[in-house]
């Protein structure tokens, strides 16, 4: 899919590269049995990734005013570089 056009490069949107620093963490509530889900609904959490604390917070507001959200988090996520070891010659 096109994206636009910058410097006079075409950009696709597939070949965009994001990163993202923050996730929010929503909490569902459980449900008891109804005549739309006869064995009724577990609490579940779901994951969104956001690119920045102020994105993460707009997504977070939104959330919270659903009334089956039990609780919303926030949490920063961090970087870790992995080294790889290098593996002994055999003897």
């Amino acid at each position: 899919m096109q994206r636009g056009v910058e410097n006079g490069k075409l950009h696709n949107r597939a070949s965009v590269s994001r990163l993202y620093s923050h996730c929010v963490v929503i909490h569902f509530a459980a449900h008891p049995p109804s005549k739309f889900w006869p064995k009724g609904v577990t609490a579940f959490s779901h994951a969104e990734w956001a690119e920045s604390r102020a994105l993460a917070e707009r997504s977070a507001r939104r959330w919270r005013k659903e009334q089956y959200v039990e609780d919303v988090e926030i949490l920063e996520a961090r970087h870790y570089q992995w080294h790889r070891r290098k593996r002994a010659a055999p003897q």
